[in-house]
């Protein structure tokens, strides 16, 4: 599922709950009230989102959790220069490469790889 499918859902959900659908003049939209979906959602595309960056999992037992400590390496799931998984709303629409930022090397950054449904890059 990718982003389209995450606006698509989120229109739905708002057509459900009789949210008046705006075009970019304010107006509502007749055809998409018509159709039941909106042509353009304007107030849908300024919900914020929060994008978890997942650098990689840990399987362990609640006895071995309780036994970490301060100094402690953990093994993940993914080897350095893997691609790492971008998630909204548990779902994955994307990977990244996890990158220093130029200028600032003790900052991160993201270089986009792929977005699902997305042929762009």
């Amino acid at each position: 599922m990718g982003l389209e499918s995450l606006q698509e859902e989120l229109s739905e959900h708002m057509s459900q709950m009789g949210a008046a659908v705006e075009m970019g003049d304010g107006q509502a939209d007749p055809a998409a009230s018509a159709a039941g979906r909106p042509r353009s959602p304007i107030a849908i595309q300024n919900i914020p989102l929060e994008v978890e960056v997942i650098l990689g999992r840990i399987e362990m037992t609640v006895a071995e959790l309780g036994r970490v400590g301060p100094g402690q390496v953990l093994s993940l799931n993914k080897m350095i220069g893997e691609p790492i998984d971008l998630v909204v709303n548990e779902t994955k629409i994307g990977t990244a490469e996890l990158i220093a930022l130029e200028g600032e090397p003790t900052a991160y950054g993201l270089k986009i790889l792929s977005i699902e449904g997305s042929d762009d890059l």
